[in-house]
């Protein structure tokens, strides 16, 4: 049932009930100078109703009314309710219409009235009643329905409790009976969490449930959260040997169904996850929140690691690589107030976003006939899928809303390997949220609106940042064409949850190597075993290089449908390395792939030189192994990875999918610039000044570059000088040699001094008003 709009100042609404064959044509003309109406009354209108149903013989009917019809009263206050969102409800009664919205039609122009009870509505108003019938008069904000309560009849008891990575409350295993599953449904498909610790969370699904029957943007937000039918009262048992008992459970769509063995992130949503006096939170426990949001990733990046369901062995050994040697340091008092779960979580709240994502990817070393890599491309792109239709749901929704301390949760699918992996993410977790309508967004005061305006920035950022770093990984990883070179660096870390939380990465590069893949002759088949020097930086005073230990390794390549080619990596050990790789010190081997020789060449002597490293032309990625085992000056590895390049024609293809994906801002086309040949990273001397990076004397200087680094003429403003660039929009020079990858889309690999200005920029072009400064819609205000 959609109304057909003639002007801005008049509606007309054509419906028909296809159940009881009545029609009803209704017309409202807006007078202008007219004397305002009485409040509560509707303007003057007029209207017909004829019918063909069985009940009347097809005999034509004359309703008294509009708000008979539709089951309203015009002698209560009015409720600020969109006509819209009211006749939206009958898709699901079975209403329809010819027209459509005009461009000049104001929804909020029109408003409905408080619904009269179900009962006393004329029958095809029923469902509008039903859908309305929380809307409080004069509020225009739905009020919590009665309990959604699912009867207990439909699950087996006892339910048993589920063991879960962190949180307060308690989880049970709720599954249907038999003969009461509804269709269509699996038997397992919900769980049930405690309501005692979930008594917000409960009231904001109540008020989702009633505002995506009014709101298609509140709909579409619905679908990418978490699904929750109401609660029910069954018998729960916690442990094995307690007694059944009752309990109300909040019921939430169980995301493990349809996965044989689902690896799931629970990624924490906000820089700010707690706020005195929101929700109950103390001021003790919203320090305590405050103290891990500075020292986690939350800080750096927006959001965090909170845990991992299915760890990879990759990540397994390092946690538990860093609990011994966490004991092995001898420090009783931090042994003690931390335990082995706790410190493992901490480890995983260091993590930043790349290095979470390469372990949720790990589907563990190559095996013949197994597409392990193709796997995690698909994981991938799944994940960039599914994340995008999150954010663009989040940035519809109408207004601001103060959501604390909410979660992303994302799955894959390891056990059933294939090119199209199965991949689910869902938002959730809403105990310190509060869901606000449009209404009383307006009725907060000014600062108010603008504490919510702040929360609600920080948490799209997050989000939007949480896809750009997908999206950055997918334009690295899954879109390379042929990795040509290898650079392996040995990297030592201190088990220290302190150290780490306070100072970040405080470890140090032990030495480092290159590898060049031949580009005349192929490997061997089975691939060849080699021994690489490590050089370590100059002494003071000197320009010789270091010989600091040797690295042993074995590669091999595979080659692949449509010119691909996957090299397989692997890392054994290495011997005589200085006596900093003991006990107490985490030592693991970054692997970094290039696309372009040329590329892990400048990284190794910017590396060897002490310098920052320098971000590559073309792309680049990287993998670390498993901490390593001390022999005394021996190193231990024995770790396997596998690097994938597709072809020219299937990695073109790869990036023109994700090219559509990004928003337009975001775009880089090889059409809009001709590249000059001297900038281009295949050309050219190492030495030539217009071949190499720029380095800055000035840190000033820098907000004048690209983000490759070439400074930006000063006589021709926001153009490089070894581009010519075209269009409106300003384009930065990654260059590869078949084109350019997404300028805002920079690897893991290189300088970091520019990538929260690119992660802004991303977020900034899916929604302008993200940034702080920056300005929001008027209405907001």
């Amino acid at each position: 049932m959609i109304p057909t709009a003639t002007s801005a100042a008049g509606l007309h609404l054509d419906l028909q009930d296809h159940r009881s064959g009545f029609h009803l044509a209704y017309s409202r003309e807006e007078v202008t100078g007219a004397s305002p109406q009485p409040h509560g009354a509707l303007p003057p209108m007029s209207f017909e109703v004829d019918g063909a149903g069985e009940d009347d013989g097809g005999c034509q009917r004359k309703l008294p009314s509009l708000q008979d019809f539709l089951g309203l009263d015009s002698t209560t206050e009015s409720t600020l309710c969109s006509v819209r969102h009211a006749v939206s409800l009958g898709s699901s009664s079975g209403w329809s219409s010819p027209g459509t919205w005009a461009s000049d039609f104001d929804p909020d122009r029109c408003t409905l009235h408080q619904v009269l009870p179900a009962a006393t509505a004329s029958p095809p108003a029923a469902a509008v009643a039903a859908g309305l019938g929380g809307l409080a008069a004069g509020g225009g904000s739905p009020k919590p329905a009665a309990d959604s309560q699912v009867p207990a009849e439909q699950f087996q008891q006892p339910c048993r409790a589920l063991c879960t990575n962190g949180g307060t409350a308690a989880f049970f295993e709720v599954r249907y009976l038999p003969d009461q599953r509804p269709a269509g449904i699996a038997e397992n498909f919900y769980v049930g969490k405690d309501l005692a610790h979930a008594r917000d969370e409960k009231e904001f699904y109540e008020r989702l449930s009633k505002l995506q029957a009014l709101d298609p943007r509140w709909a579409a937000f619905a679908e990418v959260a978490m699904g929750c039918p109401g609660c029910t009262e069954l018998q729960c048992i916690r442990g094995a040997a307690d007694k059944p008992e009752e309990r109300q459970l909040l019921l939430l769509e169980n995301l493990r169904v349809g996965f044989k063995q689902l690896r799931l992130l629970d990624v924490k949503l906000g820089e700010k996850t707690s706020v005195v006096g929101w929700k109950g939170k103390t001021r003790l426990h919203a320090w305590k929140n405050q103290v891990i949001d500075y020292t986690t990733n939350s800080a750096r990046e927006g959001f965090r690691l909170e845990g991992m369901d299915l760890l990879p062995k990759s990540l397994r050994d390092r946690m538990s690589h860093f609990i011994q040697g966490r004991h092995n340091q001898g420090i009783p008092i931090l042994t003690d107030l931390l335990s082995e779960k706790r410190s493992k979580r901490m480890l995983q709240q260091q993590l930043r976003a790349h290095e979470f994502l390469a372990s949720w990817l790990d589907m563990g070393p190559p095996q013949a006939g197994v597409e392990t890599e193709l796997h995690a491309h698909g994981a991938l792109w799944g994940a960039i899928d599914a994340v995008a239709r999150i954010v663009k749901a989040v940035v519809n929704i109408p207004v601001p809303q103060q959501w604390i301390g909410t979660s992303l949760a994302l799955g894959v699918e390891v056990e059933d390997i294939s090119k199209q992996p199965r991949v689910v993410a869902k938002v959730f977790d809403w105990g310190r949220a509060e869901l606000t309508t449009g209404a009383e967004y307006k009725e907060l005061q000014a600062e108010e609106k603008k504490e919510r305006l702040g929360f609600w920035r920080q948490y799209v950022r997050a989000i939007s940042r949480f896809q750009w770093e997908l999206c950055r990984t997918y334009a690295h990883r899954s879109c390379c064409k042929a990795w040509t070179a290898f650079v392996f660096e040995i990297h030592t870390s201190q088990c220290s949850i302190v150290r780490k939380s306070v100072l970040g990465d405080t470890g140090g590069d032990i030495g480092s190597a290159v590898y060049e893949l031949p580009t005349r002759a192929s490997l061997p088949e089975g691939g060849k075993n080699l021994v690489v020097p490590l050089m370590g930086r100059p002494s003071q005073g000197s320009f010789a290089q270091l010989v600091c230990g040797m690295l042993y390794i074995h590669v091999s390549t595979i080659p692949k449908a449509e010119g691909g080619r996957s090299v397989v990596v692997t890392v054994h050990g290495a011997t005589d390395v200085p006596e900093v790789c003991k006990s107490g010190v985490e030592t693991t081997v970054r692997v970094i792939a290039f696309e372009h020789v040329e590329d892990a060449k400048w990284h190794l002597e910017a590396t060897q030189a002490g310098e920052e490293e320098r971000t590559p032309r073309g792309r680049a990625y990287e993998l670390r192994t498993r901490p390593g085992r001390s022999f005394g000056r021996k190193l231990l590895f024995e770790d396997t990875m596998e690097f994938l390049g597709l072809g020219e024609k299937r990695a073109q293809e790869a990036q023109r999918k994700l090219e559509e994906m990004l928003p337009e801002e975001c775009d880089d086309s090889e059409d809009e610039m001709s590249i000059c040949p001297t900038c281009s990273p295949m050309a050219g001397d190492r030495s030539s000044p217009i071949g190499s990076p720029i380095h800055f004397s000035d840190p000033e200087a820098e907000d004048d570059a690209c983000f490759c680094g070439h400074v930006i003429d000063a006589t021709s403003p926001g153009i490089c000088p070894h581009q010519r660039h075209y269009g409106t929009r300003h384009r930065h020079c990654f260059l590869h040699a078949g084109g350019t990858y997404p300028e805002l889309l920079p690897p893991t690999v290189g300088r970091c001094s520019n990538i929260e200005k690119q992660a802004a920029a991303f977020c900034s072009s899916l929604a302008a008003w993200t940034q702080e400064g920056a300005s929001c819609p008027e209405s907001w205000r």
